[in-house]
């Protein structure tokens, strides 16, 4: 009895002694205390909290005779909707053809989208945000283009590679460089028909199947020689 009481005195001992050997080998962790670590930070007296910013959106919209279009909804969005962008504000010009509003969005945005579903203007543009403000007009007086004939004649991709003949080259927005000088004017008035007849995302066999009747000649038919004139 007594063999076996020592036996255990001297296992005991050495577990102790190598718990003890195990603990000279662990440094100490110096322990920071963050909470009063971050109350004594200091930040630069100029330094901007604020996370978001009053920005100043000015969009105008003109016939192209320079004059205004009224009526037109206008939005502004986080990017392009192809690029899965989100409308943030929306608006309709007024009697001068402009909408204007104040309205709170991320400091952190450089650009944002433009875009309108009004036929005659374009459907998105990306602007950017200069000193709090997004100002663009859309429309307006065109420029002067250039009469330019096509020597080359444009050959489908297709595999029949049908060769057409163009009249000219186009500038990068598609505008064809060959218009002639005086243009037809488009009023607004006349801008209004449209949109109210073929609205945008309203398909003509849905919403106006009237339009597609048979007893409505869908051709137009030249009885003698005649110039073609075709408005941009």
């Amino acid at each position: 009895m007594k063999a076996l009481n020592l036996n255990h005195f001297m296992i005991l001992i050495s577990l102790l002694f190598a718990f003890s050997s195990c603990n000279k080998s662990i440094t100490p962790i110096d322990v920071v205390d963050t909470e009063s670590s971050i109350e004594n930070l200091t930040a630069s007296a100029d330094f901007n909290w604020k996370t978001t910013s009053t920005t100043h959106f000015s969009i105008q919209t003109l016939d192209n005779a320079g004059l205004p279009v009224a009526n037109v909804k206008v939005f502004i969005s986080t990017d392009f909707e192809a690029e899965g962008g989100k409308v943030i504000l929306s608006g309709t010009t007024n009697t001068n053809g402009l909408f204007q509003m104040d309205y709170n969005i991320a400091t952190a945005i450089t650009s944002l989208v433009v875009g309108t579903d009004y036929q005659g203007f374009p459907f998105e543009v990306k602007l950017p945000v200069e000193n709090n403000s997004v100002q663009f007009t859309m429309g307006g007086i065109p420029p002067q283009t250039s009469t330019e004939k096509s020597s080359e004649p444009y050959k489908s991709t297709l595999a029949t590679k049908i060769p057409f003949n163009t009249l000219g080259s186009w500038l990068p927005d598609g505008t064809p460089r060959y218009l002639e000088r005086d243009r037809d004017y488009i009023s607004s008035t006349f801008l209004a028909d449209i949109n109210t007849a073929l609205p945008e995302n309203q398909p003509v066999p849905e919403y106006h199947p009237e339009y597609l009747l048979q007893n409505y000649d869908q051709n137009i038919h030249l009885v003698e020689n005649a110039d073609v004139w075709v408005t941009f």
